[in-house]
């Protein structure tokens, strides 16, 4: 890579990353090539990315940034998982991790605030965005058709 593609490069992270809410940091070192496209897979369908990056150019690039606190976490080979719903990346993150013990998860921030491991599996337990929505609707339009039911059972009953 030239000294150009660099700048663009880091050019480009900072462009990327600048409005997430998250960035996670994995080690991947011992996954196959076919064990990485099926994580980035996984990652693709939830709207996550993940990017094998080079270490002093992600150094660069959050250098000024509210990413910066994970400057000493670079070191070997390194990949950054953002997303803007960290629970999802970490769902999708941990799973992976339980049936493919080469990748690991170093730490990461979440809204301005640095995770650990353990952090990281516990957002893994939360309910994601969509989810959260999902169980929300169901409880919005649970009462309404329980009404609907009962009048419809009514109508027939009396007929």
């Amino acid at each position: 890579m030239n000294r150009e593609d660099k700048i663009k490069f880091v050019a480009d992270i900072k462009e990327r990353i600048k409005n997430k809410s998250s960035l996670l940091v994995v080690h991947y070192q011992g996954l196959t090539v076919g064990q990485m496209s099926e994580l980035r897979g996984e990652m693709y369908k939830s709207g996550i990315k993940l990017e094998v990056v080079k270490n002093r150019l992600m150094k660069i690039a959050i250098e000024g940034s509210e990413f910066e606190s994970l400057k000493e976490r670079f070191s070997g080979p390194i990949a950054i998982v953002y997303s803007e719903d960290p629970i999802l990346a970490a769902k999708v993150l941990s799973k992976f991790a339980k049936t493919n013990d080469k990748l690991k998860i170093l730490a990461g921030m979440v809204d301005k605030e640095v995770v650990d491991l353990s952090r990281i599996e516990y957002l893994a337990t939360i309910p994601s965005l969509d989810e959260l929505r999902a169980k929300i609707i169901g409880l919005i339009s649970a009462p309404a058709s329980k009404i609907a039911r009962v009048l419809s059972a009514y109508s027939t009953k009396n007929n």
